[in-house]
């Protein structure tokens, strides 16, 4: 019998103008998404209700931080319910972006962070690895990593 605990779900959090959510379900199969792009819901009760249920369902949240995002408020929110709810939090910035300068908090939540194109196609790698090896082996990974540096 398949055991659907163990197949990961992602919520994807950040702007959604690039189409970069199309670009990781592509290439990473065998997960759940939850991409909220994909919701149709224009009330901001509504879709505040629908994003929230999302981070609690999920195991992950993939943030993407888009230069084109006028605030990045929602990926903050989104970040802020995750951390609170123990999620691992994947954060992926391109540079350039208004609030950049201010945006650390929601650096300083991410369990992992990534710059630019090349820090995308290495958090596309890394879910595919989480996908195949589980959350627990990505944070040991971490914190090997930290303790390096």
């Amino acid at each position: 019998m398949v055991n659907i605990d163990k197949v990961l779900v992602v919520y994807f959090a950040g702007g959604m103008k690039t189409g970069w959510p199309k670009r990781v379900k592509e290439r990473v199969k065998g997960v759940i998404f939850i991409d909220p792009s994909e919701s149709g819901l224009t009330d901001e009760k509504a879709y505040t209700e629908y994003d929230l249920a999302g981070v609690n369902r999920a195991d992950l949240v993939f943030g993407y931080m888009e230069a084109t995002n006028p605030g990045g408020a929602g990926l903050a929110v989104e970040f802020g319910w995750g951390a609170h709810a123990g999620k691992t939090l994947m954060l992926i910035e391109e540079s350039g972006y208004p609030q950049q300068r201010y945006f650390g908090m929601v650096r300083a939540l991410a369990h992992a962070r990534y710059e630019g194109e090349e820090g995308f196609e290495r958090a596309v790698r890394d879910l595919e690895d989480i996908r195949d090896y589980g959350l627990d082996a990505f944070h040991m990974r971490l914190a090997e990593e930290q303790a390096e540096a």
